[in-house]
């Protein structure tokens, strides 16, 4: 079978390509291992999520060594593991998912994000799309009942979305969030925020994702909820759901993002705006997986517009990102404070 492949933003077998996707693997079993025991310490099932992680990897090994042998690709286990970086994806898909998820939907996810978000386009370095975002929007969307919140618990995020509704905030303690007692999260990996930005921090050091990308789109999502309701309500926005995971997984990842300086930024600035909109005027409750893979979709026009970065694109690139950060946040605020008067008025209608 041949593939038409798309140019991969860094040559597969260099140095610069394994050093990335090495620090980004050990980077998730980090947080993995820590998700773990953080849950055990709250008294859920932490070895749920190592059980999870198991099963999601074997399911990918046997789909990408069986679609090697098929393809007339496989020279030998090594090299697979190496080209393809076979943990990435289960990973990455454990992580998003709810601790409660049944170990079919583990499977049926890792398949899609492997098989159809990976493999189709010709392997790791040519999706068009974050094949683990693929895989899980894909189970949020087939299996909700499966994946619904568990009878008697209550996602931060959730609590956030309904205050939202009428611009007002939960009242989290922010060091929850930062530590080890946020609660039970829509995602495993969003055990401690705290984790995932040393890990940033780490990443961003090592030069193994841009921390110009990750630092635009936190402060897209932060600047826009500022504007909006204030710096509490920015503050919840940016701890709850799965806002920092995005800012080091999500947004960073090489292959879907863009490839120039200017073009990253407009790319987390589109992608943060999405996220906010998404969470305070859209049906849904999270919205960064629907936005990054929007972004995603829009990667290949940002990239055929900037040619060569210099000084007066990147002033262009952050003169963007000011204007839509403030037009955003008054937007937002105008739209949802109109939704709150409509609905004063429907109810004293109805009870008059």
């Amino acid at each position: 079978m041949n593939f038409i492949k798309v140019k991969s933003p860094f040559k597969l077998g260099t140095t610069k390509y394994k050093h990335i996707t090495q620090s980004t693997q050990l980077a998730l079993l980090v947080v993995l291992i820590a998700s773990f025991f953080i849950y055990n310490k709250a008294g859920f099932d932490g070895v749920g999520v190592l059980i999870s992680a198991i099963v999601a990897i074997v399911t990918s090994l046997l789909i990408e060594l069986v679609f090697a042998i098929t393809s007339k690709n496989f020279t030998s286990f090594k090299n697979l593991y190496c080209t393809e970086n076979l943990l990435m994806i289960p990973l990455i898909t454990v992580l998003l998912l709810p601790l409660h998820t049944p170990i079919f939907v583990t499977i049926v996810a890792t398949t899609i994000g492997v098989w159809i978000g990976k493999l189709v386009y010709g392997g790791y370095g040519y999706s068009i799309f974050n094949p683990a975002i693929v895989g899980v929007l894909f189970a949020y969307l087939s299996f909700k009942s499966q994946l619904a919140t568990p009878e008697g618990l209550v996602y931060p995020i959730q609590a956030l979305k309904t205050a939202t509704a009428e611009l007002n905030i939960v009242g989290f303690n922010a060091m929850d969030f930062l530590g080890t007692s946020g609660g039970y999260g829509m995602a495993v990996g969003t055990a401690s925020m705290g984790l995932l930005l040393i890990l940033i921090v780490l990443l961003s050091l090592v030069r193994a994702i841009d921390w110009r990308i990750s630092l635009t789109f936190l402060a897209t999502v932060f600047g826009i909820s500022a504007v909006m309701g204030g710096l509490v309500f920015a503050q919840e926005q940016v701890l709850t759901g799965l806002v920092i995971f995005g800012a080091l997984f999500l947004v960073t990842e090489n292959v879907t993002s863009p490839t120039s300086r200017d073009t990253k930024i407009v790319f987390a600035v589109i992608v943060g705006l999405l996220t906010v909109m998404i969470r305070t005027i859209g049906s849904n409750v999270e919205g960064v997986l629907f936005a990054v893979l929007i972004g995603n979709l829009i990667t290949p026009f940002l990239n055929r517009t900037v040619k060569q970065s210099n000084i007066v694109s990147l002033a262009k690139a952050l003169v963007f990102a000011a204007v839509v950060i403030v037009a955003a946040g008054f937007a937002l605020n105008a739209i949802v404070a109109g939704s709150i008067v409509i609905k004063l008025t429907s109810n004293m209608a109805v009870v008059m």
